[in-house]
């Protein structure tokens, strides 16, 4: 799928956006509620799971952002005058499920005593007990989610040249649209903003095919290597974004293999295990009971869970082969649950299958 870049207009906040700030609004959600649920989006503490949460209005983007597919700069109008606030690319959307655990991750549930003390929201609630019933309904919106290091919130807000990024006098700012531009806007926009270790975003904007403006993903793409050729790489490069390594061929590990790839070592940890990791090609392996087992890691963030299991069966009997070891258990770390039939294929080989659970926070070995 062709990645999509995009200008997607929030609600104004003269406070940092750490928090509601009592900014009026002409009109939409923010306008008739008083607050935005978007206020938040440079507040530290909107972690979870190892993920940067953030939220914009755009239930249409769902698909883009399906598999990490969506890049946008976050933009607002005050005064007259258009700004850009932030960049998040490589963004994927949150299920209603897991919005319910993030908003009580981060503390949202807890802050709606400092959003009914604002005299926007006062005024467009009756009485407290109205505004509880409203917050208690539609306090879980956090809608999107991506890795920490695709994530960056300017420490000023970045006054834009609607004619530059666009051609036209004046940006679209309704909360509820998006303008679905090209990576090298969105480049031309943040580049010179961000910090040198930020090189997550700029590689997510400078590789791979992205959606043309204004038409269908699979007509016309434009790709993103070409924008960008003095993206700095090698040694440089920071070793948890992305590795090489040669097994019958070169390797990658992206940043999502090794956020999942730390959180099972940790998982392991707990229940007193001391794992190994990256040793002769092996993502983990590990002892228990006098019986080594090898485990192979496999985001599904990006891919359906077949085609992970696939993958893995062959990395984990070529392993095992190679390393002269038949007797060493062969465990598969998916980062979703598979379907059922995959869970039998996967035991009638006699591999184990354990997988990431996001509404829960753990491991499950089925």
């Amino acid at each position: 799928m062709a990645k999509m870049a995009v200008l997607k207009p929030i609600m104004w906040n003269d406070k940092g956006y750490k928090r509601p700030a009592g900014c009026p609004s002409t009109s939409g959600y923010s306008y008739k509620k008083g607050y935005g649920h978007e206020e938040w989006n440079n507040n530290p503490n909107w972690l979870w799971q190892g993920w940067k949460v953030f939220h914009t209005e755009g239930e249409s983007l769902r698909e883009a952002a399906g598999h990490g597919d969506l890049g946008m700069v976050m933009i607002a109008s005050h005064k007259g005058i258009a700004y850009a606030l932030g960049v998040a690319t490589n963004v994927f959307a949150n299920e209603r499920d897991e919005m319910k655990h993030i908003v009580c991750a981060v503390g949202k549930d807890e802050d709606w005593a400092t959003v009914w003390h604002l005299l926007t929201v006062q005024k467009c609630f009756r009485n407290r007990d109205a505004f509880l019933k409203h917050w208690r309904d539609e306090e879980p919106w956090i809608r999107w989610r991506c890795p920490p290091e695709n994530y960056y919130w300017f420490p000023k807000p970045i006054r834009l040249d609607p004619e530059r990024v666009t051609g036209k006098k004046r940006l679209a700012m309704h909360h509820s649209t998006f303008t679905a531009t090209t990576p090298a806007v969105l480049l031309d926009i943040v580049d010179a903003h961000l910090p040198k270790e930020m090189m997550a975003i700029r590689e997510w904007l400078s590789s791979g095919d992205f959606s043309q403006p204004g038409e269908s993903k699979t007509r016309s793409q434009i790709s993103g290597s070409k924008i960008l050729n003095r993206l700095e790489r090698g040694s440089n490069a920071p070793s948890d974004r992305r590795f090489e390594y040669w097994v019958k061929g070169i390797r990658s590990v992206e940043p999502l293999h090794d956020r999942l790839q730390k959180l099972f070592v940790e998982h392991l940890k707990a229940k007193g295990i001391n794992p190994r990791e990256n040793v002769a090609y092996l993502d983990v392996q590990y002892t228990t009971g006098g019986a080594t087992t090898f485990c192979e890691i496999k985001p599904t963030d990006n891919v359906e869970t077949r085609y992970a299991i696939r993958a893995a069966i062959g990395q984990l009997f070529e392993c095992r082969y190679e390393k002269q070891t038949p007797a060493a258990a062969l465990e598969i770390v998916l980062g979703s649950k598979p379907r059922k039939g995959e869970i039998g294929f996967v035991k009638s080989l006699k591999i184990g299958l354990t997988y990431y659970d996001t509404a829960i926070g753990k491991f499950v070995s089925v």
